[in-house]
């Protein structure tokens, strides 16, 4: 585990000056010279592999039964050693622990005991990894697919990039356009999250933009249609919007097509009562040249829920 507040650059740059690896001296070992396998630095090079696969094949050192053996005996006198602090193992928490406590850990590790199995003397040292552990399961039992997505209000204003690569960067606009003039037209504190699929994930420059009106990420997977809609290929990827009621961290959420511009008030509609109802919407006016008018389903552009998973 490397430890918040830790710095990785100095393991990543250190300089094999005195050895082909570098390593954490075995504390363990009344061998001076043998050092601990379980983090290593080395420069890849095809030949020093070479190297090592004819010492394996050649079964030259009977007595080895582990790699960390093998390394050793291959390494002999040619590693360089690199602080304690990169390599802590856990048992000298237990047992040395003045000699912990005076370095500077940067990576720990769980030899024994491992941290999903820490006991009460044991919790200060397991906390770092459980702490991260329970963030980690937090967030998978949500549907966004980014360890960063982390909701801050109650109530959420949703949208989805559904749209052709080649149209991505219209879509980037009118999210942001969305979002300045839904922030401009509510006295509600709510998040703006931007559902992106796993699969069509907008590209790393547009999210400053995004961002910089307040849209969260909340990479998605896509849900396909129960049948190919041939003659209406821009629905492809609509189902995906069913992710909104998995969205059960908020009691309250509208979504938004990325197309839409807010000209009034949001407010009632951010904390409309829906009673009975499972879902707010506008009922459809189609226009497609044979037909004009109301229609009795309603349009899927805005919709007001109250996400529940079941």
């Amino acid at each position: 585990l490397l430890l918040d507040g830790s710095n990785m650059d100095d393991i990543m740059h250190v300089n094999l000056t005195n050895g082909r690896i570098a390593a954490t001296k075995e504390l363990w070992s009344t061998d001076s010279g043998t050092f601990d396998p379980s983090v290593l630095v080395l420069r890849p090079d095809r030949d020093e592999y070479a190297r090592l696969l004819r010492l394996v094949r050649a079964a030259q050192m009977p007595s080895v039964e582990t790699e960390g053996e093998f390394l050793n005996a291959a390494y002999r006198y040619q590693w360089q050693e690199m602080g304690f602090q990169y390599n802590a193992n856990v048992s000298i928490y237990r047992h040395q622990r003045d000699f912990w406590d005076n370095c500077n850990i940067s990576i720990i590790h769980y030899t024994s005991p491992k941290p999903f199995g820490c006991e009460d003397d044991d919790l200060t040292i397991c906390e770092p990894w459980l702490k991260l552990y329970r963030e980690l399961h937090a967030n998978a039992s949500s549907p966004c697919r980014n360890l960063d997505f982390q909701p801050v209000e109650n109530t959420a204003i949703f949208t989805l990039n559904t749209g052709f690569p080649k149209l991505v960067q219209d879509y980037v606009h009118g999210s942001t356009m969305l979002g300045l003039s839904a922030r401009q037209h509510s006295t509600i504190p709510f998040d703006l999250v931007h559902m992106e699929q796993l699969s069509k994930q907008i590209p790393e420059e547009h999210w400053p933009l995004l961002k910089s009106v307040g849209w969260k990420q909340c990479v998605v997977d896509r849900i396909p249609p129960p049948r190919y809609p041939t003659n209406m290929p821009q629905y492809l990827d609509q189902f995906t919007k069913l992710h909104t009621w998995r969205m059960d961290m908020y009691d309250s959420l509208v979504y938004m097509d990325s197309d839409i511009w807010v000209t009034g008030p949001l407010d009632g509609l951010l904390s409309m009562d829906l009673e009975m109802h499972r879902i707010a919407a506008t009922r459809d006016y189609i226009v497609d040249g044979t037909r004009n008018g109301w229609v009795k389903t309603f349009n899927m552009g805005v919709f007001k829920i109250n996400p529940n998973e079941t």
